[in-house]
């Protein structure tokens, strides 16, 4: 491949090990050995004015399958069937960014779908590794057949982001165990990222929160629509509220106190500060109990039965919460008054 044609975002295909000069930057890598080559790869970052190329590896995942006629085939495994749920697993699983390949890729412990430019069709489920990176001449690389396989910039950006929280040490991972192949960072340490990456990282950062944010608000908005207004009943020429919907009052002021909530706090999740999807469950119980608190209804005897006294059924509105507003980096943050944002 020629020196211009390659950029950051670019899949590649890597050379044979025999193809490789002697005096390549790929010989002076400990980590990297025979078996790394042939293989494709992403192109990260570009150094030494587009010279070498910092990339990171990619990987599908098979499982051999005999046929019921004897012929033997393989069947493509995801992430969450190569990796199943475990504590070294679910580790694993977050080092690797999975690739929108064809119409059935799918993403896995949240982490980001990568697009690629004009929505071309993989032969395979691709991931990208965070833990495998290295650096060699792009005069070295090989383009992937007649495709044009590259990342839109949105996606390089969730993608930088993340490698960005590996190098940086906020995201988990395991310590190299005999056996397996070493990662750079157990032999030389976090790589210095340019200065393209950390912009690129800061913007895929402000993408995840604002994604996160927008799933929160839908999921808050489905719940609203459960939503119903407390049963009456008509009692001796009286509207009253029938003494069974008391507990679905407390339900009742939730949902009128999370119509005034705009924004959810920002959390740690996985080294990084991201909305909490799962918070809206939290917040309406909160809100909930907070009413609760507030609603004090009486019963009375009428004609007999016991029924809610009229005075106190008023629904009570609950203040909507505090919510503090910082900044740092370019990146609003939200959060209860009293609670850290992230």
């Amino acid at each position: 491949m020629q020196q211009g044609e390659a950029f950051e975002g670019l899949f590649c295909l890597l050379p044979k090990w025999h193809d490789i000069p002697e005096t390549s930057i790929v010989h002076q890598q400990e980590h990297l050995n025979p078996g790394f080559a042939g293989h494709y790869t992403l192109i990260a970052e570009t150094l030494d004015n587009g010279r070498i190329a910092r990339c990171l590896q990619c990987t599908s995942f098979t499982k051999p399958v005999t046929y019921g006629h004897g012929s033997v085939g393989k069947r493509q495994l995801t992430a969450m069937q190569k990796y199943p749920t475990g504590n070294i697993n679910n580790i694993l699983r977050c080092q690797l960014l999975p690739v929108f390949s064809n119409p059935k890729s799918e993403t896995h412990d949240n982490m980001p779908l990568l697009k690629l430019q004009d929505d071309p069709v993989m032969a395979a489920q691709t991931y990208v590794k965070l833990d495998h990176y290295f650096e060699i001449e792009t005069s070295l690389l090989i383009r992937w057949s007649q495709n044009h396989y590259a990342l839109t910039e949105d996606s390089l950006c969730r993608l930088v982001h993340h490698f960005h929280n590996f190098v940086s040490g906020y995201t988990n991972r395991v310590e190299w165990i005999p056996g397996r192949p070493r990662s750079p960072m157990d032999i030389y340490g976090p790589p210095v990222l340019t200065d393209r990456s950390h912009r690129r990282a800061t913007r895929g950062y402000q993408l995840a929160v604002y994604e996160l944010q927008q799933m929160a608000e839908t999921l808050a908005y489905h719940a609203s629509q459960q939503y119903q207004p407390p049963p009456m009943m008509m009692h001796h020429g009286q509207r009253l509220v029938t003494p069974d919907y008391s507990q679905k009052m407390v339900e009742n002021l939730a949902y009128h106190a999370s119509l005034q909530y705009q924004q959810q706090p920002i959390m740690m999740h996985y080294g990084q500060g991201l909305v909490n999807p799962e918070y809206v469950q939290h917040m309406a119980e909160s809100l909930a109990y907070n009413a609760s608190q507030q609603y004090q209804p009486q019963l009375m005897m009428h004609h007999g039965q016991m029924v809610v006294r009229p005075d106190t059924a008023e629904q009570k509105m609950v203040p909507a919460p505090q919510v503090e507003v910082s900044s740092r980096g370019g990146v609003t943050f939200y959060g209860y008054a009293g609670m850290a944002a992230a």
